[in-house]
């Protein structure tokens, strides 16, 4: 049994664990066979979320690759940085669930061949980005103030 990474590439595939058990090809078979085996199928998901995110294909050019890695790395970094510091909040509470919903359905399915299931939430990531970036930006402007005037009650 392989375990499906991108639909349509069978060399992303996950070698899986047989289960001579399970009868069937629908989802109440998957369910199980996730019972059965949940190192592999944790695996998989795992594999499939990361494929998703990182959005590199050995199929794209370096530059692509490398452009893309540019400019998702910090992205991600600083929406790590806007959760960590504002997870209590409201709104960060909201996009933070939209994003673990979309890529809850990911880890159950596939990934794409193209990214675009990672589309619909990328802003997001950039909303959160935005938040992390604002509080490292506030801080630098505390250190600046502070260094020219120590007495100042910033």
């Amino acid at each position: 049994m392989n375990g499906v990474v991108i639909w349509g590439h069978p060399e992303y595939n996950i070698k899986m664990p047989a289960d001579t058990t399970i009868k069937g090809n629908d989802w109440v078979s998957g369910f199980r066979y996730a019972l059965n085996s949940p190192g592999s199928s944790f695996k998989l998901a795992v594999k499939r979320v990361v494929t998703s995110l990182i959005q590199i294909r050995p199929w794209q050019s370096v530059k692509y690759k490398i452009r893309m890695l540019i400019w998702l790395i910090p992205a991600y970094i600083l929406a790590l940085f806007g959760i960590f510091k504002y997870w209590k909040h409201p709104i960060v509470m909201i996009v933070l669930s939209i994003i673990m919903a979309h890529l809850m359905i990911t880890a159950l399915t596939h990934a794409c061949h193209e990214s675009r299931f990672i589309n619909y939430i990328l802003p997001m990531f950039y909303v959160l980005s935005g938040i992390g970036a604002g509080y490292w930006l506030n801080r630098l402007r505390i250190m600046i103030l502070k260094s020219r005037r120590p007495d100042a009650d910033v």
